[in-house]
């Protein structure tokens, strides 16, 4: 696979610096028939080659690129950038940290003069799924699932003046079975990080699934 498009984004990758030059010299021609055009303040380009003496693989920023004379931003090691609303850098998944933005759009939602139940409807169906999408793409450990899920439970109690004695298994059950509904993060994060995962391996070939990065691809750009 040495293109993968989604909406406005393009990512491209080849084996061989000479590969990468050739795709964007391509893409943008295609591009310039559609009237469309690639832009170069945006676009960037990260290279990775392996060092097999020391078994590593290493980001070469010395390599350039350009489109129409106009050259790329070639990243480094430590250099990040965000892709579908995740970030990443040379290395892979960076882990995010939802705690704060959650934390402040429950002190937002508290803080509104709503009902309960109003604001534990939006919690279920607005805040909650905002996240789902970075925590289920993005590389979050369990530990800090659990935390979220505790922000969680204490806003509900707050919101709902709940007794201290009230299980947490009270918030998360289903309505159907006399509970609120809440989902848990530690529970719906990694269940549906699973189904992706299974739907991706459905359909990609054989070859692209288990293999390191550094074998697919010695430079990929994204435009």
């Amino acid at each position: 696979m040495s293109i993968s498009a989604y909406a406005d984004d393009i990512l491209l990758f080849t084996s061989y610096p000479t590969g990468l030059q050739f795709l964007l010299n391509e893409a943008d021609s295609f591009l310039a028939k559609c009237n469309l055009n690639i832009n170069t303040s945006k676009s960037f380009t990260i290279s990775l080659s392996t060092d097999s003496k020391n078994k590593k693989i290493k980001v070469d920023s010395a390599l350039s690129f350009k489109i129409n004379n106009s050259p790329l931003k070639s990243l480094k090691v430590n250099d990040s950038f965000k892709y579908l609303g995740v970030n990443f850098s040379a290395k892979g998944l960076l882990t995010v940290d939802c705690g704060p933005t959650l934390k402040d759009d429950l002190l937002k939602l508290k803080s509104v003069p709503l009902k309960p139940q109003q604001r534990l409807w939006i919690l279920n169906n607005t805040l909650l799924p905002k996240l789902f999408h970075l925590l289920v793409l993005s590389s979050v450990p369990a530990g800090k699932l659990c935390k979220l899920d505790s922000t969680i439970h204490a806003f509900v109690r707050g919101v709902l003046y709940l007794p201290g004695d009230c299980p947490n298994s009270y918030i998360h059950a289903s309505v159907a079975d006399g509970g609120l509904g809440v989902p848990s993060l530690r529970v719906s994060v990694p269940s549906c990080r699973l189904s992706r995962l299974g739907s991706l391996g459905a359909v990609m070939s054989g070859g692209c699934l288990g293999v390191w990065p550094g074998d697919i691809c010695s430079g990929w750009c994204i435009v």
